[in-house]
């Protein structure tokens, strides 16, 4: 049961799962404690994966936190009186504290070891290469001067993808057929020609 309420919880304090969550709040007087909280969990986010400190603690600081988390879910209100503000404030500052204490517990215990990074320079581009998608987040708070990143899995659909292409320019040349770019049409649309009022 523990973990159908952590789902819950974690999805609604996370601005990026696609739901509405906690963002339904924005317009109330306490939103200004919650963004605090939010853009330090979004910071841990970013460099231990999504989510991902609590999973590197120990099961019962994981719970703790977990309790955190919940009740500051069930202390937000639509109405809220001078008292639930203090209330809401409280409890966003017991969830940063609890973030900042499975960090140090992180770092004491070295849980995280950040993810390897392969860098390659073209001519006009450097960029990245991480093993797993949710590395690239990391990488890219560790090597603030790198703009792209692609997992191994990206490498090899865009390397596939080459394959493909040139197995296709094979056919064709064996074929006596010739592969080659003979003209490029431009959209006949302007981006100013959608640009129209709404009509109601």
């Amino acid at each position: 049961m523990r973990y159908k309420y952590r789902n819950n919880d974690y999805k609604f304090f996370d601005r990026h799962s696609g739901i509405i969550g906690v963002t339904a709040y924005r317009s109330i007087r306490y939103y200004v404690y919650i963004e605090n909280f939010l853009n330090m969990k979004e910071n841990y986010d970013d460099y231990y994966g999504r989510d991902n400190l609590v999973e590197l603690v120990d099961a019962d600081m994981r719970a703790r936190f977990d309790s955190a988390l919940r009740n500051l879910r069930f202390s937000l209100k639509e109405n809220p009186t001078r008292e639930d503000i203090k209330h809401v404030a409280g409890r966003c500052e017991i969830c940063k504290r609890g973030l900042a204490a499975m960090k140090k517990y992180v770092e004491d215990n070295k849980l995280f070891i950040p993810p390897e990074v392969w860098i390659a320079k073209t001519d006009d581009h450097k960029f990245g290469i991480v093993q797993r998608e949710h590395h690239k987040s990391t990488a890219a708070t560790q090597h603030k001067d790198i703009k792209c990143f692609f997992s191994l899995l990206e490498v090899a659909i865009i390397l596939n993808d080459h394959k493909k292409t040139l197995d296709i320019k094979k056919s064709l040349t064996d074929h006596n057929l010739k592969s080659e770019v003979v003209e490029v049409v431009q959209s006949k649309y302007t981006e100013e020609e959608f640009d129209e009022p709404i009509p109601f």
